[in-house]
């Protein structure tokens, strides 16, 4: 699903989330507590960026400055991080995954 489509469908989306929450709230728990337990040097990097690294003003590669989050090239590296918008996070992440 592509950004324009979550836009238009944002309230729709949010309801679905909220009630597959609702009903599967043990499971995704779960599911969540497993994740951070496997990747704890990645847990540990976002949590480290989140507090001590302020979120750009708009995405490094299209200037975007909507929907901005933070990219970790190296998790061994927590401080080092790039401002991206949700879009341009996930096609490095697909390019990443290509690459490998």
């Amino acid at each position: 699903m592509n950004r324009t489509y979550y836009e238009n469908h944002r309230l729709e989306r949010n309801a679905h989330d909220k009630e597959y929450y609702r009903k599967h709230q043990t499971e995704v728990l779960l599911q969540k507590k497993e994740y951070y337990r496997k990747n704890k040097v990645k847990r540990y990097a976002k949590m480290k960026a989140w507090y001590h690294v302020p979120i750009g003003s708009k995405c490094e590669k299209c200037g975007s400055v909507r929907n901005l989050e933070r990219h970790h090239a190296d998790y061994g590296k927590p401080l080092e991080v790039q401002t991206l918008c949700r879009s341009c996070h996930g096609q490095l992440h697909l390019s990443l995954k290509v690459e490998a």
